[in-house]
């Protein structure tokens, strides 16, 4: 049973990535970041629309910790 919950849920992610960004193929793995160059403010938009979505508490989500402003340039990573 857990293990179509979770299949469940995939397609639905994947659905709403989908519908509010890109088009593609997606697996467990895919980066937001580095292989959807998501960042900024889209990043912040995206990341709040996901939380009202599937009722995610993102109070305590620190932005700056996973997403940059769009201009800015990690080093190194």
């Amino acid at each position: 049973m857990k293990t179509i919950y979770k299949d469940n849920i995939w397609r639905q992610i994947i659905h709403f990535v989908k519908e509010e960004r890109w088009d593609g193929e997606y697996t467990r793995e895919t980066d937001l970041v580095k292989d959807l160059q998501l960042k900024g403010d889209d990043a912040y938009e995206f990341i709040c629309l996901f939380s009202k979505k599937f009722n995610v508490d993102i109070v305590d989500f620190n932005f700056e910790e996973y997403f940059y402003r769009s201009e800015e340039r990690r080093v190194g990573k």
